[in-house]
């Protein structure tokens, strides 16, 4: 009974060993380029800042740069009625198989400027990010949002 048993376990064992995964020639490829080139530009919009409950809302731009790195662009971000303007490198990537989706993000949190991240999703740059700012003792936490076209 047990060399039945066992005959059985190893048929079994024998058999998953020929059942793969299906292949993945259906996979689009990779966008060929610079994603940082390929965002590059000013996008133009509105700006948001959020402080507790105190929503303040503003014209502005986000400024897509290339570097000489291939995955690397600089981000300038103004709004002057609401006193915004910071810059920062930050990694950017393709979202997408169309060459026209892009995310990006900065873990570095320089110049006061918190971590960061976004995407370009239809040509609509999206952003957020918070941005320490001192008031004589007081330290104010501002979050920011931005959404805006080239």
């Amino acid at each position: 009974m047990k060399k039945i048993i066992y005959s059985l376990f190893v048929i079994l064992a024998l058999s998953c060993i020929f059942v793969s995964c299906s292949d993945d020639d259906g996979d689009a490829p990779a966008p060929a380029g610079n994603p940082a080139e390929a965002a590059a530009g000013t996008y133009t919009g509105t700006w948001c800042r959020v402080l507790n409950n105190d929503t303040v809302r503003g014209e502005g731009t986000l400024t897509i740069a290339p570097t000489d790195s291939m995955y690397c662009a600089d981000f300038t971000f103004e709004a002057p009625t609401l006193d915004l303007k910071a810059s920062s490198v930050a990694n950017i990537a393709f979202a997408g198989a169309d060459g026209k989706s892009f995310s990006f993000n900065n873990t570095l949190g320089a110049d006061g400027l918190g971590d960061f991240y976004g995407q370009i999703t239809n040509g609509v740059a999206t952003v957020k990010f918070s941005k320490e700012v001192r008031v004589g003792r007081k330290r104010n936490i501002y979050n920011f949002s931005f959404e805006g076209t080239k």
